[in-house]
């Protein structure tokens, strides 16, 4: 698949910018069959823009969920006299997709110097060794301890510390309320704990 051509804009047409126009008119006096007709049109391309980007399916349904939302919500936000709607839509999906991609790693690499300080809570019990072996025994046993955990707090927490998700987001994808999902969080996060205090 030739994704430059996949991200090429739609054949261009007179007066397709117009048409455009017209269909954001609609969108505001709350005409539904406008919404579809720019989302037909556009959501292929600006869903390959994304998983480009990000290359997850949920991530790109999500944004583009999102921006048509927004079309629907706020179509006076769209300037003619900043560039084409087309334009316009691809520039907020990437910023979107941009902003993404930040917070997947912001939040990965938080929740991961969380749990990695597990594995180094007990280094004061030892003089404040911190010699690469006793640094991978650390590490083993705080896998050793996530092993140990039942299947459900294994899950949220893997989605949380290893791929990066968010609570409301891991809500949504094993279907849970966020306050389960934090429970689950805290409750593994104190069976690790209790853990390796044991073993120090």
């Amino acid at each position: 698949m030739n994704l430059n051509n996949e991200l090429a804009p739609p054949a261009e047409s007179s007066g397709r910018n117009e048409e455009d126009i017209l269909l954001l008119k609609r969108i505001g006096d709350r005409d539904e069959l406008a919404l579809t007709s720019l989302y037909d049109k556009y959501s292929k391309i600006l869903y390959s823009l994304t998983m480009r980007i990000l290359k997850s399916v949920d991530d790109a349904e999500g944004i583009i969920h999102d921006i048509f939302l927004e079309v629907w919500n706020k179509p006076n936000d769209y300037q003619s006299n900043k560039g084409s709607f087309f334009s316009w839509l691809m520039n907020m999906t990437r910023n979107r997709s941009l902003t993404r991609k930040r917070s997947r790693s912001m939040h990965k690499q938080s929740h991961m110097a969380e749990l990695n300080s597990l594995s180094f809570h007990t280094e004061t019990h030892h003089g404040g060794a911190s010699s690469s072996s006793l640094i991978d025994e650390y590490r083993d046993s705080v896998l050793g301890a996530i092993n140990k955990l039942n299947g459900e707090e294994q899950q949220v927490l893997i989605l949380a510390y290893y791929e990066g998700y968010s609570q409301s987001e891991i809500g949504r994808i094993v279907n849970l309320p966020i306050d389960v999902i934090k429970f689950r969080i805290d409750d593994a996060l104190r069976t690790i704990s209790s853990q390796l205090q044991r073993r120090s």
